[in-house]
């Protein structure tokens, strides 16, 4: 039997194509590279988030008092939870803290489902979609052991360090507990 050359070419190709996905192009940062954090989304819209921008967003807090909110819209009690941490959000923005609410619903439903849930909510603080599903990656990404319970926040000092790590609903008045003796 002869070896057909189309199916041969046909074959090349298709590797050398998938190598460039695999690979990427362009002027992306090399391995081990870091990459600046990724912006802020406005109020009612959220932005896509990999561990790597997650440990950047963090990075880039330092100074400030940090609290990290994981959470989903299929998540009931973090659905309720949203009025506690917008009333938070709203008494602290001006403050020296930043808040990074991070959604676990998916990249791929950011603009059919995650933006309109954040305006019919009016959610008021930017929202991060995280787009890795590495727990251990994650993990490392925030300096702290994440079980996959949602809700769940982590709070951090003006130095980076993880000071509290709470897994369910969180109130406003527990927030100001942990945060106004860090301010």
């Amino acid at each position: 039997m002869k070896p057909c050359y189309s199916r041969v070419v046909g074959c090349v190709c298709l590797l050398a194509a998938s190598a460039a996905m695999i690979t990427g192009c362009g002027d992306g940062p090399a391995s081990g590279e870091k990459t600046a954090p990724a912006a802020a989304p406005p109020p009612g819209e959220a932005a896509p988030v990999t561990a790597d921008g997650l440990a950047s967003l963090l990075a880039a807090s330092k100074g400030k008092v940090t609290v990290v909110n994981f959470w989903a819209i299929w998540c009931p009690p973090c659905v309720a939870e949203l009025p506690e941490l917008a009333k938070f959000y709203s008494e602290h923005s001006g403050d020296s803290v930043a808040f990074h609410a991070i959604s676990l619903d998916g990249v791929e439903g950011i603009e059919t489902v995650i933006t309109p849930f954040l305006k019919a909510k009016t959610v008021p603080f930017p929202v991060h979609v995280l787009a890795d599903r590495d727990i251990e990656a994650v993990s490392k990404a925030v300096n702290a052991e994440i079980s996959g319970a949602l809700p769940a926040t982590l709070i951090y000092n003006r130095q980076g360090d993880l000071v509290k790590s709470w897994e369910g609903g969180i109130t406003l008045e527990e927030l100001n507990q942990i945060v106004k003796p860090l301010l």
